[in-house]
């Protein structure tokens, strides 16, 4: 959403029963992440909504919020990759569950 004029900037659609069920991480840098039931994580441009990465297939579903944080001046984003039990099944997605916890460090600048 563009919020000075209340309006929607950008989406982002996936297959059948790819539903976000991790909400939405963006950074001052300008980055969105989503986590997606497929068991990735992925970053889009804030401003066009380009995809700009992709993680590798994690071993279970994302469906829990990003987190990212810095440690002497580097960016990390975490997330934890469980599936979640009430999305068993989500169209014809199974979501796979897990118990791993991923941190990816940005680029520096």
């Amino acid at each position: 959403m563009n919020m000075t004029t209340n309006r929607r900037a950008w989406t982002a659609s996936w297959g059948p029963g790819d539903i976000c069920y991790s909400g939405i991480t963006s950074t001052r840098g300008g980055l969105v992440f989503v986590g997606r039931n497929q068991g990735y994580l992925e970053a889009y441009d804030d401003l066009t909504g380009k995809p700009l990465w992709r993680s590798p297939k994690l071993l279970a579903s994302v469906n829990a919020p990003v987190t990212t944080y810095m440690v002497n001046g580097k960016q990390y984003v975490a997330v934890y990759a469980g599936g979640n039990s009430s999305t068993t099944f989500a169209g014809n997605v199974k979501a796979r569950s897990g118990s791993e916890l991923y941190v990816f460090a940005l680029p520096s600048k």
